[in-house]
């Protein structure tokens, strides 16, 4: 996967998002009628709640070798949530 197919956003919890796309098939031994792929494709997106006193302004995030390793700093004050007024659309 691309690096330009995932993103994460700062908050509580973390958001991160990714998305897959088939651009290419791989040819299947002793089946000569089809081919199969191991490779999960699609969207995708997880979140991770942050442990008390984790440090919203100390996030990293590095993707190496097909894994999104996010680490997150500690020892920052305790701050409440912060409620998102939710906008309805038509």
């Amino acid at each position: 996967m691309e690096l330009e197919r995932l993103s994460l956003l700062r908050g509580r919890p973390v958001p991160a998002r990714a998305a897959n796309e088939r651009d290419r098939t791989v040819p299947a031994e002793g089946f000569p009628a089809g081919n199969r792929s191991e490779i999960r494709y699609g969207a995708m997106s997880r979140s991770v709640s942050l442990p008390a006193g984790a440090d919203e302004e100390d996030v990293r995030a590095e993707y190496t070798d097909g894994m999104l390793t996010v680490s997150v700093g500690l020892g920052a004050k305790k701050t409440e949530a912060k409620h998102v007024e939710i906008r309805h659309r038509d």
